[in-house]
């Protein structure tokens, strides 16, 4: 079987596109390996409204409204839009 031509940089880029998720340790103390658990984020009251969130979000996840809502149930925990908001409305949360 012969791969696509793409598919020897796909192993690095995914490796990068993974440790880019935000994630947050979690040591068992029975001393098992240790369990990576995605963050969520949300909306904060500093949001202009702009809508640059939903324009980034691979999922279209983001509900306009007043506030804004995430639909967490199906969202990536990409981080895009956390990156993307101009005034830093969107905040990671441990949920």
């Amino acid at each position: 079987m012969q791969l696509p031509h793409a598919a020897p940089r796909a192993a690095p880029r995914t490796r990068r596109l993974l440790a880019a998720l935000p994630t947050r340790r979690l040591h068992r103390l029975d001393g098992a390996a240790p369990i990576e658990q995605a963050r969520g984020y949300r909306i904060t009251d500093s949001r202009i409204g702009c809508g640059t969130c939903q324009g980034v979000c691979p999922q279209g996840v983001i509900e306009e409204g007043d506030p804004f809502c995430i639909q967490a149930e199906h969202c990536l925990h990409c981080g895009a839009c956390y990156e993307a908001c101009p005034v830093q409305a969107i905040e990671r949360t441990g949920e």
